[in-house]
């Protein structure tokens, strides 16, 4: 295993890989240009991450599996498809050359390697105790009306010219005479001060229990594909339109058993890595 270790430059490319991958996935951003302070906390976890995986590396069982080309190559593609940008300028901002990518994969993923070999031998569900769960957590399995939802917020704040009260009403009244199921998406762009203005007035599936209740009222009188009169909520007036809407549902322990054994497995799994890590040296 001290081949390994020495293959990998004193460690230092597996930490810097650590560090660049955290750095991207808390803050979307190169290592280097995050404050001090995060850069300090961001080596202190890339370091627990990095001797957690040489303790596993340096184990027996590493001694009895490899990683191969084509393993690497996949991991490769996995990381290029989840880069917001293009991966060879990512890797050359952190100073990152794909031989020591290269490296660092083969090490991260034989230790992915070990730690799924030493848990593969997990008891399987037992059933009553699923089912005895399923009940006294049925909430979890059930969910409210939804309403697959559209919408134009004008806001109010008092403090901004032309954002009082009245004028907003001007607003959002102007809009509602000329809204029609064709021009909504493009009058959110042009007017909605929400989010999802951007996704052209889409807020998805919005559950009921999970809106303001002033909207949620107007939805239930609503019929699909119109245009509600204006609602006054807290933030300001809303215009609303729902293409179809989704019954409240309690889903059959049939329907949850595949997700209560991927729970199940994940769980084992977890508890049997753990029991092995702690038997280590």
């Amino acid at each position: 295993m001290m081949k390994i270790v020495e293959d990998l430059n004193s460690i230092e490319d597996s930490l810097q890989y650590d560090v660049m991958r955290l750095a991207l996935t808390k803050y979307g951003e190169n290592a280097s240009l995050l404050p001090d302070d995060v850069q300090k906390t961001l080596r202190k976890e890339a370091l627990a991450i990095q001797q957690l995986r040489f303790k596993i590396l340096r184990s027996p069982e590493a001694a009895t599996l490899q990683v191969s080309e084509s393993e690497i190559m996949d991991s490769i593609a996995a990381l290029i498809k989840e880069s917001e940008t293009d991966f060879n300028e990512l890797l050359s901002k952190h100073d990152f050359t794909h031989e020591k990518l290269i490296r660092v994969l083969n090490l991260e993923l034989l230790a992915t390697k070990v730690l799924d070999s030493v848990s593969q031998n997990i008891p399987e569900l037992n059933l009553e105790h699923a089912h005895d769960y399923y009940h006294k957590n049925i909430d979890k399995f059930s969910r409210n009306k939804l309403w697959n939802l559209n919408q134009i917020l004008i806001t109010v704040n008092e403090d901004y010219d032309g954002s009082n009260r009245e004028e907003v009403i001007d607003k959002i009244d102007k809009v509602h005479r000329i809204a029609t199921l064709d021009n909504f998406s493009h009058l959110a762009l042009q007017h909605s001060e929400c989010p999802s203005a951007a996704n052209e007035g889409s807020l998805g599936w919005c559950e009921s229990g999970k809106l303001y209740p002033e909207i949620e009222q107007v939805l239930e009188a609503l019929e699909p594909n119109r245009i509600s009169q204006p609602i006054e909520t807290e933030l300001g007036f809303h215009l609303v339109m729902y293409q179809e809407t989704k019954s409240a549902k309690i889903s059959s322990f049939d329907e949850v058993k595949p997700q209560l054994m991927q729970w199940h497995k994940e769980r084992a799994q977890r508890y049997c890595q753990k029991q092995w890590l702690a038997g280590l040296e």
